[in-house]
């Protein structure tokens, strides 16, 4: 039997191993629908620069957490808690490793961020996935997410639909 999946709040040391599950994880997943030159224009480099300040920052809007097994990082997950009529957190990112993906661990990261989520009193949690990506829409309709209606054009021309939950709900 292999090892656990192990959830854990993320600290500036991984920023490396998320910049490169981010960008791997952009690049294959997105490949059918971005062009190629905004896929190319990603750099592991850019991005744990950029995951090391917010990494750093100690800001507690902002929580990203890691999966692991047997001190591998699989993927990694980030909710904002957002002051709003009621409280909602979004979920900002949800990232897998390609070579783990069907195994559980997007799972994994999701039930943790809606956990972390109502911990800190949210009452709906909220979140963006890209109109054609299919097989997250279908994890997140597990976990009770539905499509709200509203839309945004992402900057690589694409349509995203925002999806919420009642965080009362838990998986199917």
């Amino acid at each position: 039997m292999g090892a656990e999946t192990v959830v854990r709040r993320a600290d500036p040391a991984d920023a490396g191993a998320i910049a490169r599950i981010h960008v791997a994880a952009w690049r294959l997943a997105y490949r059918e629908f971005l062009p190629p030159e905004t896929l190319a224009r990603l750099s592991t480099r850019d991005r744990k620069r950029y995951w090391r300040e917010a990494l750093g920052s100690g800001t507690g809007r902002y929580l990203t957490l890691v999966a692991e097994r047997a001190g591998v990082l699989l993927g990694f997950s980030t909710i904002a808690m957002r002051s709003t009529a009621g409280h909602e957190a979004e979920i900002t990112a949800i990232y897998v490793d390609p070579p783990n993906w069907r195994q559980g661990v997007g799972t994994v990261l999701l039930a943790a961020s809606l956990e972390q989520a109502r911990a800190a009193d949210a009452d709906t949690a909220v979140l963006w996935v890209f109109e054609r990506n299919r097989p997250a829409q279908e994890l997140y309709k597990d976990f009770g997410f539905a499509a709200d209606g509203e839309t945004m054009h992402h900057d690589s021309g694409q349509i995203a639909l925002r999806m919420s939950a009642a965080l009362d709900c838990h998986p199917a």
